[in-house]
């Protein structure tokens, strides 16, 4: 587990299927935290609209 903690910086999480297919989430891995979980914090603040 600690080695996948220092080796994968980010996770991005897709949905939708073939062209419909979008970035549904994308978090930074920190590392582990004290209980041996990863440590993941999102990388990018959800947006719910379009931004002009």
């Amino acid at each position: 587990r600690a080695l996948i903690a220092e080796t994968i910086d980010l996770v991005a999480v897709l949905s939708g299927r073939g062209s419909a297919r979008r970035l549904a989430e994308l978090a930074r891995v920190e590392g582990l935290g004290p209980d041996g979980d990863y440590a993941i914090i999102p990388a990018a603040p959800t947006s719910t609209g379009v931004q002009s």
